[in-house]
């Protein structure tokens, strides 16, 4: 299974995708890999809870993703209903005609693998 949590190519503009305010405290490296120097703002963008944040900064950096490289047999799309990073609505958007998938929808902020990871698992365990 492969599990990502935006795709490109929609023809929506990233103002269409990306709550207003979001990724003031994002920088890159030097691989072009996204990360919070400040691992509270991290958290407070990212919407995990601040006990999380030794956890969460072992978390890989983002790097660029090439959709060729992967094969899928079979799409879902989890929403995060609370999600304050990626408008909820373009989620359901994407799901719905873009991948052409009913979504499941959690509620969630946007990190669910920290904020609730039992749920997350549950979830996806009943995808494959």
């Amino acid at each position: 299974m492969f599990l990502t949590a935006l795709i490109g190519g929609t023809g929506s503009t990233w103002t269409e995708v990306f709550v207003p305010g979001f990724g003031e405290g994002r920088t890159r490296d030097e691989l072009g890999r996204s990360y919070y120097p400040d691992p509270t703002v991290a958290a407070t963008e990212l919407q995990y809870p601040l006990e999380d944040v030794p956890l969460a900064t072992r978390l890989r950096r983002q790097a660029p993703f090439d959709p060729e490289s992967l094969a899928v047999e079979r799409s879902a799309y989890v929403i995060c209903a609370r999600d304050a990073v990626i408008r909820p609505e373009w989620q359901r958007h994407l799901a719905r005609d873009v991948l052409g998938v009913e979504a499941a929808e959690l509620d969630s902020g946007h990190s669910p693998m920290l904020e609730r990871p039992r749920e997350l698992a549950v979830l996806l365990d009943a995808l494959v």
